[in-house]
């Protein structure tokens, strides 16, 4: 299978996840497949991150409505895949593997040949990583 950039993440595979109270902000953009967080913005951050154009959240009168709107999700999406993916990609200098589980092209770092999504995947109700024998 092909290299994907990116891990492939798109708006179909990623979700985010907003929440504001009256001092407290966050957003988070999420793999949709395991659940883990890919970037977040707290408090500060959040109205940085807007102002400097980076995301675009709905709003009406200063109150987020529709969770922030479908171009929050793309601009975070293109946020993680403009700044944090290739920051990754740098610093890591490991040759590209194939995952056991999903067959994605990844860097092994944690040498069991599952990608992130697939080792989560086999953590049981312990919290504990089961992987297979072979």
């Amino acid at each position: 299978m092909p290299f994907t950039p990116n891990k492939g993440y798109t708006l179909d595979t990623t979700h985010i996840d907003i929440w504001f109270e009256r001092d407290r902000k966050f957003i988070g953009l999420y793999s949709s497949r395991s659940d883990t967080m890919l970037v977040c913005w707290w408090d500060e951050a959040v109205g940085e991150a807007v102002e400097d154009g980076f995301l675009k959240v709905a709003n009406i009168l200063g109150q987020v409505v529709n969770n922030g709107g479908p171009e929050l999700h793309e601009t975070a999406l293109a946020y993680y895949k403009q700044y944090i993916y290739p920051k990754k990609e740098v610093e890591i200098h490991v040759a590209l593997t194939d995952c056991k589980g999903c067959g994605i092209q990844f860097h092994d770092l944690n040498m069991h040949e599952l990608c992130d999504d697939c080792l989560v995947e086999r953590i049981n109700g312990a919290g504990e990583l089961e992987l297979d024998d072979d």
